[in-house]
């Protein structure tokens, strides 16, 4: 029985004005590059597919993970290695993993005690990490034939979709969490 395979381009990862997505320079142990050590300033540059998911999958917070994550986490950075290794210009995720990286993004994070009494609404892991472009730069996370261009959706498209996935006012029981399996 084969299984189904996702298969991400790696090339650069753009912000949602289309301008490249600047991460931390790191050398090749995986650690951060400083421009200014004592100030903790990294050197930056230009984000690659390979780039955003480190950042993804090692920036985690501990509130946010799930029962599951340790092995998925493995299972995700052992493919990108190998993507690595055989630079061939993607990287190739299993089914179980492509899911469960986004799931994650879209995780909710936690609030603060200050953020429930200011009655905030929570944001996703993904807009934590990428701000206003968190919609851009998830859509270059996923195969090509299943991506939405974002910078040829209308925000009226976005605000519709955003509409359709409100909760309703009513609590509804919460279904187990396929991450916590």
């Amino acid at each position: 029985m084969s299984s189904v395979r996702k298969i991400i381009p790696i090339c650069q990862i753009y912000n949602l004005a289309h301008k490249p997505w600047r991460i931390p320079e790191r050398d090749e142990d995986d650690e951060i590059v400083w421009k200014d050590p004592t100030a903790q300033v990294p050197e930056m540059k230009k984000a690659d597919t390979l780039g955003v998911l480190w950042t993804v999958l090692f920036t985690i917070p501990p509130k946010l993970e799930k029962q599951n994550d340790p092995r998925r986490l493995q299972q995700a950075w052992n493919q990108m290695e190998r993507a690595r290794e055989q630079g061939n210009g993607e990287v190739e995720f299993s089914e179980k993993v492509y899911l469960w990286l986004h799931r994650l993004l879209n995780r909710e994070m936690p609030l603060t005690e200050e953020e429930k009494r200011e009655k905030l609404l929570p944001r996703t892991y993904a807009r934590a990490l990428f701000r206003g472009s968190a919609f851009a730069i998830t859509e270059q996370l996923k195969p090509l034939d299943e991506r939405v261009d974002p910078w040829s959706v209308g925000l009226g498209d976005l605000e519709e979709d955003a509409k359709a996935t409100e909760p309703d006012d009513e609590e509804k029981p919460r279904k187990s969490d396929p991450d916590d399996e």
